[in-house]
């Protein structure tokens, strides 16, 4: 989710209001604030609001920062928790072009984080409550755990340097899959690459890993595959998984992959 919270901002630009009160690190940072830090949440029931169909809210807890989203923008603060009370502090909005429902329930979601709400954590479920709307999210990782690397079937969602991102529609060829028996296969859009990999907490160090020489297609396809070698190229990479992201990194760059079902 934080991945495509920042293409948002890289492609949409960031619009900012302001606050002026408060702390930003937070007067109950020991009590619900500290049980909510790094943690994030997923709407499962709304009261006294419909949303969107197929859509849903998304709340996260960093340090002193709060991030949400509602299927479209990304709404990005600094807030305090008060006994049970969520004060948002300053706050910005992406400003992506979205169908008017989106941009609806953007402002919703807005209007109803930013009015002051109380927030009782009911493990393993955070209800949100204000005097119009009861909204029960449940733990992400509940809600969308984390995919499994071996045995997803991982398509490649772009490119980056550490200062932008690339995509193109090519990066939809891209593959990688991991097998239980220690095999990895690694499609970059023009060519196979493959081996043998070990996964060593957040570490994948590969043995016997080359690419087959294929010839590329297209420019399209070569560019993105260029990306793809450069970073999966046989040494030693740091990985993650975060819900349906999986990000690849070499130094600054770094392959994005999606779970596909």
């Amino acid at each position: 989710m934080l991945s495509r919270i920042m293409a948002a901002i890289l492609l949409g630009g960031l619009s900012c209001s302001c606050s002026s009160s408060g702390d930003p690190s937070g007067s109950s940072a020991g009590g619900l604030q500290g049980s909510l830090d790094g943690r994030s949440f997923i709407s499962e029931t709304v009261e006294g609001h419909t949303l969107v169909a197929g859509s849903e809210v998304r709340i996260g807890f960093k340090g002193s920062q709060l991030t949400a989203t509602a299927g479209c923008n990304s709404f990005s603060s600094t807030y305090d928790i008060s006994g049970s009370k969520l004060e948002i502090l300053g706050y910005g909005i992406t400003d992506m072009g979205c169908d008017q429902q989106y941009l609806a329930q953007d402002e919703w979601l807005t209007g109803l984080l930013t009015g002051g709400p109380t927030l009782e954590l009911a493990e393993p479920r955070l209800i949100m409550t204000s005097a119009d709307v009861k909204m029960t999210l449940l733990d992400r990782e509940l809600a969308s755990p984390d995919r499994p690397l071996i045995g997803t079937h991982w398509v490649g969602d772009g490119y980056s340097d550490g200062q932008a991102a690339i995509f193109s529609i090519a990066w939809k060829d891209v593959n990688a899959s991991f097998t239980q028996d220690g095999h990895v296969t690694i499609f970059s859009g023009c060519e196979t690459g493959s081996g043998s990999y070990l996964a060593n907490g957040g570490s994948l160090v590969f043995d016997g890993f080359a690419y087959d020489g294929a010839t590329c297609p297209d420019t399209m396809h070569e560019g993105a595959s260029n990306h793809v070698k450069q970073v999966i190229d046989g040494s030693t990479l740091a990985f993650e998984i975060e819900e349906t992201r999986l990000s690849v990194h070499q130094g600054q760059n770094t392959v994005y992959f999606r779970a596909v079902e």
